[in-house]
């Protein structure tokens, strides 16, 4: 994305916090022989909608900034007429995704301040920017501005080295027993 406002090179000073998504796994359900019970497989995998909260500087750049790169994905200002022009962009009218979309870095931090884990979100954009609100009782509090992110992929890394295999301390993984039923054993010899 285009350094569309000042305040992008700051933005992770004013990011307050991110609700790291659940996984989200979509099943089907299917009968393995055409009857018997109903079990579920795995057939898609759905990312659900990343919500950060941003704190509002004095000079409103971070709700600019957000506005901003909203009208470049779609513009929807037609204040100068509907043949006015923002960023090529006719008014309601969509650019291409590679000309707004970017990647976001999430690094969870541990008791020592050092990256424990990182979440890396490919093709992410805003979808929706939050309302603020305004009232004389919030006087000593900070402004905040909610903003949902939705991207195609996602990807983790952890700074410690391990297997997959690797599920905790203490823990085993087995592999799958192998079925009683296979070609070579007959009913008697099941116990």
């Amino acid at each position: 994305v285009q350094s569309i406002a000042p305040v992008a090179n700051d933005i992770e000073f004013y990011c307050q916090s991110v609700t790291l998504p659940e996984f989200d796994i979509q099943t089907s359900e299917v009968q393995p022989q055409a009857f018997g019970p109903v079990v579920r497989r795995p057939n898609n995998m759905n990312f659900a909608v990343l919500p950060a909260v941003f704190r509002v500087d004095q000079d409103l750049e971070m709700v600019k900034y957000f506005h901003r790169w909203t009208q470049h994905i779609v513009n929807f200002d037609n204040s100068n007429g509907y043949y006015s022009s923002v960023d090529g962009a006719l008014p309601f009218e969509m650019n291409y995704k590679q000309e707004y979309a970017t990647s976001m870095i999430v690094d969870v931090l541990g008791p020592t301040g050092a990256v424990e884990y990182s979440y890396t979100f490919s093709g992410a954009y805003p979808v929706n920017v939050g309302s603020i609100e305004e009232a004389w009782a919030d006087n000593d509090q900070i402004m905040t501005l909610s903003v949902g992110f939705t991207y195609d992929t996602l990807s983790l890394t952890c700074s410690k080295g391990g297997l997959v295999t690797d599920v905790g301390v203490g823990s085993t993984v087995r592999a799958p027993t192998p079925s009683p039923f296979n070609s070579n054993t007959s009913i008697d010899q099941i116990t």
